[in-house]
Order: C-alpha cells, then sequence, then structure tokens
C-alpha cells in the first residue's frame, strides 16, 4: 500500500515516539517502579533500532519527495516564464505587424487624399474627437483642415515658440497634453460635447524641419501604438498637402 506524504509523517512522528519510550523505560524502569524482565528487557535495543532506521528512511523519503516536488515546481516555473516569453514575442511582433499595415495603408491614402480628408482618415480609424492639421508659411503655421471643430471662433495661427503648438514645433517631437486647461478645447460630438483627456500634438518634419503640425484632441489616452503610429506618419510624410 502507497502511504500518502501525511501518512509518512504521522508514521514518523510515531515510530520516533515509540523509540523514545522505550528507550526510557529501559533506562529508568527501576526509577519508575516497573518491573520489566531481563528475556524483555533484551529485545528493547533491537527494536529502538528498528524504530529508528524505520524513522531515517521515511523522513529520507520525506525529503526526497519534497526535493521532487521543488524540482517540478522550478520545473513548471521555468516552462511559464519561458512560454510566457515566447507569447510576449509573438504580441510584440503582431503588435510592429500590425504598425506597419496602419502606417502603409495611411500613408498610401495620403498621397492621393486631401489634409481634411487625411486627417479625417485617422480621426475615424483611431476613433479621435477632434483634429487640426496647420502648415508653414513662410514664418507662421496656420490651420489648413479641420475634422470635427465646432467652436465658434477660428484655429488661430502662431509662430514657432509661442504657445505648445510653437514649443512642440521648435522641440522637433512628440507632445501629449494630459493635464487639459479648462477652456483650452472642447470636443462636440453626438454623444454631446466634453473637455478631452489628451490631446497630442504630432509635428510633420522634412529634412530636420517642421513643415506642419496636426493636433488630435481624444477621449481617452493614446495608446502606445497610436503614439508609434503618428510619430512615423510626422516623420514621412514630409508635407501636408
Amino acid at each position: 500500500m502507497k502511504l500518502t506524504t501525511k501518512t509518512k509523517k504521522i508514521t514518523l512522528i510515531a515510530y520516533i515516539s515509540a523509540a523514545i519510550i522505550l528507550e526510557t523505560l529501559f533506562m529508568f524502569s527501576e526509577d519508575f517502579g516497573i518491573n520489566i524482565s531481563s528475556d524483555i528487557k533484551i529485545y528493547f535495543n533491537p527494536l529502538v533500532l528498528a524504530l529508528l532506521i524505520s524513522s531515517l528512511i521515511i523522513a529520507i523519503l520525506l525529503k526526497t519527495k519534497k526535493e521532487i516536488i521543488e524540482v517540478e515546481v522550478i520545473k513548471e516555473k521555468i516552462i511559464y516564464q519561458d512560454n510566457e516569453k515566447h507569447e510576449n514575442k509573438d504580441n510584440e511582433t503582431n503588435n510592429k505587424n500590425k504598425i506597419n499595415n496602419i502606417i502603409d495603408e495611411l500613408l498610401t491614402k495620403q498621397k492621393t487624399l486631401t489634409t481634411e480628408q487625411f486627417i479625417s482618415e485617422i480621426c475615424k480609424n483611431f476613433e479621435y474627437g477632434q483634429a487640426i492639421a496647420y502648415t508653414k508659411n513662410i514664418n507662421v503655421f496656420e490651420p489648413i483642415a479641420k475634422y470635427a471643430y465646432f467652436a465658434d471662433d477660428e484655429p488661430s495661427s502662431f509662430e514657432e515658440g509661442n504657445g505648445l503648438l510653437g514649443q512642440t514645433v521648435k522641440n522637433k517631437k512628440q507632445f501629449i497634453l494630459n493635464d487639459i486647461p479648462d477652456g483650452y478645447t472642447e470636443i462636440i460630438s453626438g454623444l454631446g460635447k466634453g473637455k478631452p483627456k489628451e490631446i497630442l500634438m504630432q509635428p510633420i518634419i522634412k529634412n530636420n524641419k517642421v513643415t506642419g503640425i496636426i493636433e488630435f484632441a481624444n477621449f481617452k489616452k493614446f495608446s502606445d501604438i497610436e503614439k508609434t503610429v503618428l510619430n512615423e506618419i510626422g516623420n514621412k510624410i514630409n508635407k501636408l498637402n
């Protein structure tokens, strides 16, 4: 009959306890007032020895089983980490492929679309609430296209270094505004109107010079994929039509 780990532990304790009791009786029987004949006493030492040997064997089996379990746990952990690593690599590859496909599709469309149609295509693809495109005219950046912009006042022109858009142009880097000041902009849609969660400002760069900039407003945070796609587009379309 195969003993369980729990049964082995109980047996181990019982054997050791029995060995201690027998050895104690053997050594202190007279002190306890117990009369044990010599014929019986001769069996005490072999019995105690047998109990101790049995206890040792059980202890070794328990330790071995524990080590086996630990090895199995480590093995499963390594397998899990390895699978997780492969899964992460697969996800990374899928994300790269997805990003490249989106970029290629948008760049292809940009060649035949007007700027307004192009920013509309991006907004519909990513479900953005609003967008405004500016192009450089000498030293001033002027608005040339809008998507879902319904404010009474037209977007203002600006120069490099002036305001958030001007600073983004100066830095030549994508900028995300997540602490939207009151009155900065408001998105109006079929669901109502409200302040965006984030605004992404993407400069359009050609030969290390900013030729335009697109400002996207979003009710949710921009994902890493969206940031990468918009940044790649800003560095590849060179100029807004």
